[in-house]
């Protein structure tokens, strides 16, 4: 599964080589050990088609990652995991959902502001 193919990490000439890789590892590596990954996986048969992260901060969970393989795009996964964020969120009792993103990824800008959100 891809992530970062569109992150600020990559356009940054400062970062390294291979750092966007390594941050990305880093991030993942936390929110699996925290318990806050939220998979998409249509069967125990198929494979991983997309991944969300969350992190606590206070009275708010934050997204962090979000990433859908290349091939599953465009098949409603990314909703499907904010969905399931917006849950998870409810659930444990948090009155807000963070996600922030840069200017540049249009796309996700464009899904934040039409409303796509369940909230």
């Amino acid at each position: 599964m891809q992530s970062g193919a569109y992150s600020r990490f990559r356009t940054d000439s400062t970062f390294a080589p291979g750092k966007l890789e390594q941050l990305y590892t880093q991030w993942l590596a936390k929110a699996l050990a925290d318990g806050q990954v939220l998979v998409y996986q249509p069967s125990a048969s198929q494979v991983v088609q997309g991944l969300l992260t969350l992190e606590k901060q206070g009275e708010e969970l934050t997204i962090g990652l979000v990433a859908v393989d290349a091939q599953w795009r465009r098949q409603g996964i990314w909703q499907a995991l904010l969905a399931g964020a917006y849950r998870e969120a409810q659930a444990a009792g948090f009155w807000a959902l963070r996600v922030t993103t840069q200017g540049a990824k249009q796309a996700a800008c464009r899904f934040y502001e039409q409303g796509a959100l369940p909230w």
